[in-house]
């Protein structure tokens, strides 16, 4: 009798765990559009400069990244006269999450160069930019403040 009791409460708390598991796989299923995500960033955050979308010809001009690894791309950008900017990057494939991890520092980098001797009171947004990831998601948040980006950008998902 001690036997049927113990595969009870172990087939019980496999049962539990499955449950679990399934609820936690599922909650971090959302999949919103890249367009949302930075919508919602964007939102968040007070710029200076007048921002606008983005198109593919700016993303392929800023982020070298193969296409062919990005399934949902979105832009929210300034004149040039700041360098602030809110982009995500959704890669088709969580291998590829590093790849767009580059392609945004490459740019970060390529940013630096140009406002250095630019609008040098730019660098410390540069300097101070938010790159996260999330899923198959990253993002990067270039501005004065960008304390409350943390939380909306895992606030999506």
């Amino acid at each position: 009798m001690n036997m049927k009791k113990l595969v009870v409460m172990g087939l019980a708390g496999l049962l539990c765990l499955s449950f679990v598991a399934c609820s936690k796989s599922e909650g971090g299923s959302k999949q919103p559009s890249a367009a949302d995500v930075v919508k919602a960033v964007a939102e968040q955050v007070t710029f200076k400069d007048a921002m606008t979308e983005g198109d593919d010809a700016m993303f392929s001009a800023r982020y070298n990244l193969d296409s062919e690894l990005v399934e949902d791309k979105a832009m929210y950008v300034g004149t040039l006269a700041t360098a602030e900017e809110i982009t995500v990057i959704k890669v088709k494939d969580a291998g590829d999450v590093q790849a767009a991890k580059d392609a945004v520092n490459a740019h970060l980098e390529d940013q630096k160069t140009a406002f250095e001797n630019y609008i040098p009171e730019e660098m410390p947004k540069i300097e101070n930019a938010l790159v996260l990831t999330q899923g198959n998601y990253v993002l990067l948040a270039v501005a004065d403040d960008t304390s409350k980006v943390k939380e909306t950008f895992e606030a999506q998902f």
